[in-house]
């Protein structure tokens, strides 16, 4: 037991976490600063930031799998703060195709 009163395995799960989640908003910057399609130039066959988003995506979620599996996180809880957000988000949104994205996941869950 660590100084934190965590085990190994406890403290390795958000760990992951946290790097995947960096990871992440590392992609999101080169998206920021450079475009979806753009690529490395001095990579041959170099994905796109579109597709390294996807994986890292991909990524994020498994971090969070592993986490709700081992009980650390409930899912149900993060469902409804998923769904909390989305409410949310319909006031603070500029773009009419993001808010009519809200309203379609919305729609889907019920609200």
């Amino acid at each position: 037991m660590s100084v934190n009163r965590i085990s190994e395995s406890e403290q390795e799960r958000p760990g992951l976490f946290t790097e995947e989640m960096g990871e992440a908003q590392q992609v999101l910057g080169k998206i920021l600063r450079h475009g979806l399609d753009s690529r490395n130039p001095l990579l041959v066959a170099a994905p796109d930031n579109n597709a390294l988003l996807e994986e890292e995506a991909g990524d994020v979620l498994a971090a969070l799998d592993l986490l709700t599996a081992a009980g650390t996180l409930n899912l149900e809880r993060v469902q409804q703060a998923r769904l909390r957000k989305l409410e949310k988000l319909k006031r603070w949104l500029h773009c009419s195709d993001n808010l009519a994205a809200v309203q379609e996941l919305l729609g889907r869950d019920g609200r």
